[in-house]
């Protein structure tokens, strides 16, 4: 093992980025792990040789064996949108259906993902996951290969917080104490646990009292400063003010409050404004309906999931996100980097990407306080080109692919620097 010096040359560090998602995939998490994925020459830079290996759910239909058996499988893959809905109404009204639902969507994926790793025999010296199921699957191999770890909690510090969102009836139950059991495993063999805001880092302390508040690190998320010019004609009206919202579709994200709001609008405000929502979702349909049933769907676009979000922002006048709760979200860095002005709310980190009324503004999540904003905006009362500029110098200055990188790198130099010392010295 090489060990970086800011003084000089010790070695190469072998670092293994591990995760049960496909790289193509539009979350948050998928895009962190891509972005350091694009970073090898950062890392490089640092002495470390830094590999992503993503083990998706998705099945490579051309490498499998027989024609009966692919066919089986495009008609499954076909039917997959229909029978995830059918599974997560279930889950929304059953205590097993949900559990059934983390452990197939969340705890398998991680477990098969540890025995494809494994099967390519590898050794690193040091072990990077972005959840908390695949560490916790990892957990005797890691200690058998005396090879170290951290994990990185995507979160406002609460490991489960979006979990029981989604699966409200696991909350307080037996099985959420067994997943924060499985927490407690690897918060106390991991070198460092990392957060994407400090934010984050002060509530998962707070929750967590015990906890060394030296081995927890803040790792603020960053992306690549490129603005898309692909042509991507969604037939956008520039005479018109485009607010567009990226990310699942689900009550979390608070779609509804934004639809909502337009009822709330004067007529001649709404006719002047188009809000565009990038993402699926489980609450997708519904969204779609309420939009027709409230007279508004003239001012809605829903665009499904997109592989070309850059292409869309930049065709946009700002971006908003009304969530509950966040970590620090990439789609906000994205809107940054393409120099769209952010409306959103003071959750998370998201209060540290946002100058107040020069960027963006931070509104409480409600339909009132959505609509009295973006009627502001629409009026004209403020210059979303000068408002856009600033918030793409925020990026540019705290929020880069080149400073996550930096960060992550930084971190596993010093806990491999501090163990090979105490391995010297003892």
């Amino acid at each position: 093992m090489f060990i970086y010096s800011w003084e000089g040359w010790w070695a190469v560090i072998k670092v293994d980025v591990v995760c049960p998602v496909a790289l193509s995939s539009p979350d948050g998490i998928s895009s962190v792990i891509r972005t350091l994925a694009q970073s090898s020459e950062i890392f490089a830079s640092r002495g470390i040789t830094l590999k992503v290996f993503p083990f998706g759910r998705s099945l490579d239909l051309a490498a499998l064996g027989p024609a009966r058996r692919k066919h089986f499988l495009s008609f499954f893959h076909s039917i997959k949108p229909f029978l995830s809905r059918f599974l997560e109404v279930l889950a929304a009204k059953s205590f097993l259906f949900g559990c059934a639902s983390v452990f197939l969507r969340l705890i398998f994926p991680a477990w098969l993902c540890m025995r494809r790793y494994r099967q390519l025999g590898r050794n690193p010296d040091f072990l990077l996951f972005h959840d908390i199921f695949t560490a916790y699957c990892f957990r005797d191999w890691i200690r058998n290969e005396n090879v170290s770890s951290g994990v990185v909690i995507h979160s406002d510090g609460d490991s489960f917080r979006q979990l029981c969102s989604y699966w409200p009836l696991i909350s307080g139950t037996s099985f959420h104490l067994f997943l924060k059991k499985m927490e407690a495993t690897v918060l106390s063999s991991a070198q460092f646990v990392g957060f994407v805001s400090e934010q984050s880092r002060s509530r998962f302390l707070a929750l967590h009292p015990n906890f060394p508040p030296s081995k927890a690190h803040v790792f603020v998320n960053g992306v690549f400063g490129d603005i898309s010019t692909s042509d991507c004609d969604l037939g956008v009206d520039r005479k018109q003010i485009n607010l567009v919202c990226v990310g699942s579709i689900v009550e979390r994200k608070g779609q509804e409050y934004a639809i909502r709001a337009l009822k709330l609008l004067e007529s001649n405000i709404r006719s002047r404004l188009v809000l565009w929502f990038v993402g699926g979702g489980q609450d997708l349909s519904r969204l779609k309906t309420l939009s027709v049933n409230l007279g508004v769907s003239g001012s809605t676009r829903f665009l499904g999931s997109r592989a070309d979000v850059r292409s869309i922002l930049a065709q946009m006048s700002a971006f908003f996100l009304l969530s509950s709760d966040e970590g620090m979200p990439m789609a906000i860095l994205e809107a940054m980097a393409c120099g769209l002005p952010i409306l959103s709310c003071p959750v998370g980190g998201i209060p540290s990407l946002i100058s107040e009324g020069k960027s963006g503004w931070l509104i409480e999540r409600s339909e009132t306080a959505f609509a009295g904003i973006v009627e502001k905006i629409v009026s004209g009362e403020f210059n979303l080109e000068v408002m856009g500029g600033a918030a793409r110098r925020i990026f540019e200055s705290r929020y880069s692919a080149e400073a996550m990188s930096y960060g992550y790198a930084s971190a596993i130099n010093r806990v491999l620097a501090s163990r090979a010392e105490l391995l010297n010295n003892g």
